[in-house]
């Protein structure tokens, strides 16, 4: 899991203020190499190091899936200030060093997810960012979020999901289990937080839609009061990307709507 092409101490010093795309093309991560996915991140990533600097005293970052650690040696030298920590099946026991902290999880075990959250939350480190890279089975995604979104992840934070093609996917499998899924499937990722749009938008529902969307998200295993914290929801090639709502977000909620006699 600890493989490292060069060592952390070695690099140069000038990677935090580097593009994800060159950091992650030294690692030889495939976020950057094959999928690209430096396109999404790199202005959230802009604005959570402003944000960072100034308000979070113990920053870290959760990532879930680490297999050979090409992108846990990105994320440490993109933000060396912030602890890591990293879930993988793979991970047979907790491993720690100064930056990082590896743990076991098996995405399909509700006592792991559980267990990884209580682990981080008694560390008393701020989470600003969740990457869900692990087994990309659609119901594993959907309770992951429904664990750390809600419970890990910090006001004005970023949840990202990656490898939703898996959702699309009518044969074959993937780690030993079946992906029978394709385009409109009702388990598909992309569907769930298709139907999540609208609970962004909770304010101009009648109470006759809200109980619609309140059935259709629980249906399809979303928590309503996780999908109730979400600013923004976008959809980029292969991943979804979630901000948690902040302050100021939060400020605009529960008001009783202006055009309400229009619904």
């Amino acid at each position: 899991i600890f493989s490292n092409p060069f060592k952390l101490s070695e690099m140069d010093a000038t990677l935090p203020t580097l593009p994800m795309k060159t950091v992650g093309e030294l690692a030889e991560t495939d976020k950057v190499t094959h999928h690209g996915y430096h396109r999404f991140y790199q202005p959230l990533l802009d604005d959570l190091q402003a944000t960072v600097g100034s308000k979070v005293e113990r920053p870290a970052l959760l990532e879930l899936g680490v297999a050979e650690g090409n992108s846990m040696i990105m994320w440490r030298h993109m933000f060396p200030t912030w602890h890591y920590y990293g879930c993988d099946i793979g991970v047979l026991r907790t491993q720690t060093d100064e930056g990082s902290t590896l743990l076991h999880l098996d995405q399909g075990r509700p006592e792991d997810l559980s267990a990884v959250a209580a682990a981080i939350q008694a560390d008393c480190r701020q989470v600003v960012l969740v990457i869900d890279d692990g087994s990309h089975i659609p119901e594993h995604q959907v309770a992951s979020f429904n664990t750390f979104f809600p419970e890990i992840l910090q006001e004005g934070g970023s949840y990202v999901i990656e490898d939703v093609e898996t959702s699309y996917w009518t044969k074959g499998g993937l780690y030993g289990l079946p992906t029978r899924y394709g385009y409109g499937h009702p388990s598909s990722l992309v569907e769930c937080f298709k139907a999540a749009l609208d609970v962004v938008n909770w304010e101009f529902l009648n109470e006759e839609s809200r109980a619609k969307v309140a059935a259709l998200v629980s249906e399809k295993g979303l928590e309503l009061a996780a999908l109730r914290q979400i600013a923004t929801i976008a959809f980029g090639q292969n991943c979804v990307i979630l901000k948690k709502k902040s302050a100021v977000d939060q400020a605009f909620d529960g008001r009783e709507y202006r055009f309400k006699d229009r619904l």
